[in-house]
């Protein structure tokens, strides 16, 4: 294996590796194994509320006390107007009818507050924190 890089020495790491946050597929417990093993373990929360966001940090600072990176998206706050969700409604419904599923009510909300989960993620305060 080759040296370590500056990124992976000033961590401590052992691998120069970084687990890929993956929303919906990077739990607290893969994160903690990734990084008990010695590589950087990260946790994907762009799709978490703050109160998640702060719960995750604590579960993996409960496991492991190598190091781990928590991941956000920096988006704009979507506000789409009405006539915009129904057509996407009327644009999906042969998809809904060929699955056999019912037409789901029109979301009231479609990503948590960024700024809000950014927040979170300072009181958290995890050894890394990177951002898609």
């Amino acid at each position: 294996m080759t040296a370590p890089s500056a990124f992976a020495r000033e961590l401590g790491l052992r691998y120069p590796i970084v687990q890929g946050p993956m929303n919906g597929a990077s739990p607290p417990a893969l994160a903690v194994a990734v990084s008990n093993a010695g590589a950087l373990g990260s946790c994907a929360a762009a799709l978490f509320s703050p109160a998640v966001i702060l719960e995750r940090v604590q579960q993996i600072r409960a496991q492991t006390t190598a190091p781990f990176n928590i991941n956000l998206f920096l988006l704009d706050e979507q506000h789409p107007d009405l006539a915009e969700l129904k057509r996407a409604q009327h644009l999906l419904r042969p998809f809904r009818e060929a699955l056999g599923l019912s037409e789901p009510p029109i979301p009231t909300q479609f990503a948590e507050n960024n700024r809000d989960q950014i927040a979170a993620l300072l009181e958290a305060a995890p050894p890394v924190a990177s951002f898609t």
